[in-house]
């Protein structure tokens, strides 16, 4: 059958709950920092914590190490299934006319890792600068408030700073269209986006291993602007086939095809962005047309929107919880 990209569906779990344990842990340090000594003592409340500072990023360096560590291990994991999963169902198209091939190479699952670790690094840079805001942020509200200087008091305002800071969450993750992220979210996007590209990548390695460069992808009716120039269009996976090429099928009967641009410049204009679902198979002179439509129900779609709705708000509540927990 087709390859139906995934999006990550089913396969981005280990790492989504990786990246929501170090987001708790975070949240239960600056608790546990900012709740673990009395109001009074004979410095300043607001002096003791700012001299925290550095046993505090201490902590945040020892969370971000090791979730940079396990990302790494888990992520290669991810994408080679993924990129082994596509050339499966290379495979499948291609039977019974081809033998199957006993090994592709995998190396660009190690470059396309690479890139997406290279792209959680740069988050992990971001969190502890996020954090220690919010935790200077807090303190300086707290300590500036006018509501009374008795300990009761002072411990529920600050009980009710870190829930607003932990309702936002750290958001200063930012895609290159501009929309603002939190810190699990975005690392979520980013490998769900490359299981994309590494199924795409392992279906593509199998065909060209068998001798084709051409694929077709699906005609999906009310697709979006970026994929509509590319409904039922041929794409060469090298770029080397280019133009209106003739083949001969296996009844000897010659078969016109368009070759509209290479599978990179398809990928630069688009196609296969963050959600798309839309198919690829094999193109050969015996199997011209484009593969059929894989679209969900409107009830489907409804069901969705509804997880996910639920999944943000019990995260929000969870990161409260952890943050306002003396």
């Amino acid at each position: 059958m087709p390859l139906t990209p995934s999006y990550g569906d089913g396969q981005v779990g280990a790492i989504t709950r990786l990246y929501l344990t170090a987001e708790r842990e975070i949240w239960k340090l600056i608790a546990r920092t900012l709740f673990g000594e009395g109001w009074n003592g004979r410095m300043p409340w607001a002096v003791r914590m700012l001299l925290k500072l550095p046993m505090f990023r201490r902590g945040l360096t020892r969370i971000m190490v090791g979730l940079g560590a396990q990302a790494a291990v888990i992520v290669i994991g991810i994408l080679l299934a993924a990129f082994r999963r596509g050339a499966r169902e290379a495979n499948a198209d291609l039977r019974p006319q081809h033998p199957p091939i006993a090994a592709i190479g995998e190396s660009e699952v190690q470059h396309l890792a690479d890139r997406v670790i290279a792209s959680l690094d740069k988050v992990h840079q971001q969190v502890p600068v996020s954090a220690e805001a919010i935790y200077r942020r807090t303190v300086d509200e707290v300590s500036r408030h006018p509501r009374g200087a008795d300990e009761t008091t002072l411990e529920q305002l600050l009980r009710e700073v870190l829930a607003r800071n932990a309702r936002r969450g750290f958001d200063g993750q930012v895609d290159a269209k501009g929309r603002r992220y939190e810190f699990a979210s975005y690392a979520d996007m980013v490998v769900r986006s490359a299981v994309t590209h590494a199924e795409v990548d392992g279906y593509c390695a199998y065909v060209t291993a068998s001798g084709h460069d051409l694929v077709i992808v699906s005609d999906v009716p009310g697709s979006c602007a970026l994929c509509t120039p590319f409904e039922g269009a041929v794409i060469s996976i090298s770029g080397a086939t280019t133009g209106t090429v003739e083949f001969t099928n296996s009844l000897g009967r010659p078969v016109t095809v368009t070759v509209k641009c290479s599978l990179a410049e398809a990928r630069a204009a688009g196609l296969f962005h963050r959600n798309c679902r839309h198919t690829i198979r094999v193109w050969t002179a015996d199997n011209p047309n484009p593969p059929g439509a894989v679209k969900l129900s409107e009830a489907e779609r409804a069901q969705r929107r509804d997880a996910s709705s639920k999944r943000r708000r019990n995260r929000i509540v969870q990161r409260i919880e952890f943050a306002t927990r003396a």
